[in-house]
């Protein structure tokens, strides 16, 4: 079994609808037409994918085969969605952002702290570092959208620099 999952297949989820609608079957239909049992589940996974374009691969594949979708044609959509997602991407980290931090409250939560404007930009991690082993709590210092680091709360130490992901359309699991 595959665990890839699409992300952000706005483009092809509108072309599936638009074609199943034009084949005159309904999302229940078409769950049973892909193979499922349970249909109440996978018209929830068909309406999320026309709707808001999020879809694993395995699906994908058996909805473009049950509707006769050409291969040629899926992935030329699935494309588009790629260099569409990867565009908005870039557009949102081109976006200034002052530096904040974001601190490791517990598991699964953070609070984000702004960094106050009268620290200089080449104190920013020592700001950061302190900050960390003074709350002893781990903490992020997001200097943009594309780079942040980490700093442990018992050391303080830097624990390596992150970037974000670059490709935002698939996860893998």
């Amino acid at each position: 079994m595959r665990h890839e999952k699409f992300i952000g297949l706005f483009q092809t989820g509108r072309h599936i609808r638009k074609v199943r609608s034009q084949q005159g079957i309904r999302l229940s239909e078409m769950a049973r037409l892909v193979g499922y049992g349970n249909v109440n589940r996978e018209v929830q996974r068909l309406h999320v994918f026309e709707s808001e374009g999020i879809i694993s691969e395995e699906l994908l594949e058996k909805v473009a085969e049950t509707l006769a979708v050409p291969l040629e044609d899926l992935q030329r959509l699935v494309d588009l969605d790629r260099q569409d997602s990867q565009r908005r991407f870039e557009e949102w980290c081109s976006k200034s952002e002052p530096p904040h931090l974001v601190i490791r409250l517990i598991p699964g939560v953070y609070q984000r702290v702004w960094v106050p404007v009268s620290v200089p930009s080449d104190w920013l991690e020592q700001y950061a570092a302190t900050t960390a082993t003074e709350r002893e709590k781990q903490t992020c210092l997001v200097m943009n959208r594309r780079e942040s680091v980490w700093f442990d709360e018992d050391e303080g130490l830097a624990s390596g620099r992150q970037r974000h992901r670059t490709s935002p359309c698939i996860i893998r699991s």
